[in-house]
């Protein structure tokens, strides 16, 4: 049985809030994501749906500053803001808004998404 505790829930929180420096990513750094992913025990989509729903509103502005964070998040950070959207996840209005936010940073979520799917076998569980 694969083990989705709020801890993993935790960790990959801290994993893909790597996707959100304001640094270039390389192939090494998606595949290390990528690998975290697969040791966490969750499949590429449902990866895709915590992004989407929990890290992304928590960090995507990032994405979006001329200055913006480069050097790594606070994981204290990451986890208050990363489970406030978890409570919420559900909430028809919150899902509403994580689209639309979405929707601003497309072009870097389809990069992410396209680069990590270029390593299949650490993916398919």
């Amino acid at each position: 049985m694969i083990d989705h505790t709020l801890e993993n829930r935790r960790k990959l929180w801290l994993a893909l809030s790597e996707l959100y420096l304001d640094t270039e990513s390389t192939d090494e750094d998606y595949f290390r994501i990528a690998n975290e992913i697969k040791d966490l025990g969750f499949v590429f989509g449902k990866a895709k749906r915590i992004d989407y729903y929990e890290v992304a509103p928590a960090l995507g502005a990032n994405l979006l500053s001329t200055a913006g964070i480069w050097s790594g998040f606070c994981s204290e950070e990451i986890n208050t803001k990363c489970h406030y959207n978890y409570t919420r996840r559900e909430n028809l209005f919150f899902r509403i808004k994580c689209h639309l936010y979405n929707t601003l940073w497309w072009k870097f979520r389809k990069k992410t998404g396209r680069d990590c799917r270029k390593k299949p076998q650490l993916l398919s569980n």
